[in-house]
């Protein structure tokens, strides 16, 4: 995470968002990835093989995808709950 806003200078070091962006991203890319898969396996039934070395890298793209933007929503949060 950068230290300050790039548009305003605002510090953003103070925000702390911990597991929460993990946590989210988990949690969102739970809800994409496990109906793909049941589906798949209910329909087609591929084998196990198959299945690791398609749905193994297909998850872990998902999740470098969707972890700065849950970070991102994280920091958003936070910022907008700030003592005023």
């Amino acid at each position: 995470m950068k230290p300050n806003c790039n548009n305003c200078n605002e510090k953003l070091s103070i925000y702390r968002t911990d597991d929460f962006g993990p946590w989210l991203t988990i949690i969102i890319v739970g809800h994409i990835i496990i109906p793909l898969v049941l589906y798949i396996e209910q329909n087609y039934s591929p084998q196990l093989w198959l299945q690791a070395i398609t749905w193994i890298p297909i998850t872990i793209l998902t999740v470098l995808y969707v972890l700065p933007i849950s970070k991102s929503i994280c920091l958003a949060i936070l910022w907008s709950l700030r003592d005023k």
